[in-house]
This record gives structure tokens, C-alpha cells and sequence, in this order.
């Protein structure tokens, strides 16, 4: 029953699911505009549904095992791809004139990518707990308040990707606290460069 939870849970907060919702909340917050925050993350969703696409053809080509990339050597080439995917995605934002909170919060997540590549050099952090905690912390620093308890879902999806062996707790740990520093970071960094300029 436990493991039926987990995978629950685990597919609920996948990232690909959360961002959308999570950039209109973020958008929305700012610009006080639905249509405006929803045309935002429709548009966001299209490039997430590229590497969507990507990653269920590398496993139908054999590619990736799973939709998961589950295996550290497999994940070299995802990450390529969705560096490539960031760069377009960043570009367009620039281009649309985006909101900058959509800016700071894709980069702070493709930021976050980066510093995981480099860590799964050595081990397999959790991209999924990463992404979920650093959306988790954009909400959070955005609107303040009883979205501060939103962190305590983080331990709830660390233990249901431990608990579907897609990660180790040590895994799972790292991707959490990796998403939350390098948010919290990148926030710091934007409002400090607000008050310069």
C-alpha cells in the first residue's frame, strides 16, 4: 500500500505537472492579470513539452530506460538537450518581454540543472525533488505567509522517491536542499541588483 502512495505521490509532484501551475501563481501574484498569467504558462508549457516529448522518444528508441531517467550515465544527453531548450526558452522570454519573475524563477530552475549536472558527476541527486523544492521556495518568497508551509511537502515527495527506489535518501536530500539554496540565492541576487540599478 505504502509503495502505491508513493508512486501517487511521486507522479502528482512531477515536475513537468507542478511548473505550470506554479508560474501562473507566480505571474499572477505580480501582474494581478489571470488571462496574462495563464498566456505566460501556456507558453512556458510548450517548451516543457518538448523535453516531454524527448525524453518518452528516448525511451520508445531505447535511449533512457524509463520516463524517469533513472540511470546517472543516461542523463548527460538530457541535460544537453534541455540546456539547449533553456537557452531558446530564456531567448523568447527576453524577446516577449516576460515577466520578471518568470525570468528569475527559470533561471534560478535552469541555474539548479546546471549545479545537478555537476553533482551527478559524483552521485544521482534528485532532479525531481530539486525542481519541486525550488518551486516550492519561488511561491514561498512570492507570496510569503501560509505558503511557507509548502516546504513541508518536500519531505513528503523525497520519502516517495525514495520509497519507488528512484533515489537514495542521501539523493533525494541533496536535490531538496540544492532547490532551496540556489533559489533562495538567485532571489538575494535579483533584489540586491534591483537596488542597484
Amino acid at each position: 500500500m505504502t509503495n502505491l502512495i508513493a508512486r501517487i505521490i511521486s507522479t502528482l509532484f512531477n515536475p513537468f505537472l507542478i511548473l505550470p501551475p506554479t508560474l501562473y501563481l507566480l505571474i499572477d501574484r505580480v501582474a494581478s492579470n489571470d488571462i496574462y498569467a495563464f498566456k505566460w504558462a501556456i507558453f512556458s508549457l510548450v517548451f516543457m513539452s518538448i523535453v516531454g516529448i524527448f525524453v518518452l522518444f528516448g525511451v520508445i528508441l531505447g535511449i533512457f530506460s524509463d520516463m524517469d531517467v533513472s540511470k546517472r550515465e543516461e542523463r548527460p544527453l538530457l541535460f544537453a538537450f534541455m540546456g539547449i531548450v533553456a537557452i531558446l526558452y530564456l531567448i523568447s522570454l527576453i524577446i516577449f518581454d516576460a515577466p520578471k519573475v518568470l525570468l528569475v524563477t527559470v533561471f534560478a530552475v535552469s541555474l539548479g540543472l546546471v549545479l545537478i549536472s555537476i553533482v551527478n558527476s559524483k552521485i544521482k541527486a534528485s532532479i525531481h525533488v530539486a525542481t519541486i523544492s525550488s518551486l516550492i521556495s519561488s511561491v514561498a518568497i512570492i507570496y510569503g505567509g501560509v505558503f511557507i508551509f509548502a516546504f513541508s511537502i518536500i519531505p513528503v515527495i523525497a520519502w516517495s522517491r525514495v520509497k519507488t527506489k528512484k533515489h537514495t535518501l542521501l539523493e533525494a536530500v541533496t536535490g531538496g536542499i540544492l532547490g532551496i539554496i540556489l533559489t533562495i540565492i538567485v532571489y538575494i541576487v535579483y533584489i540586491v541588483g534591483i537596488q542597484f540599478i
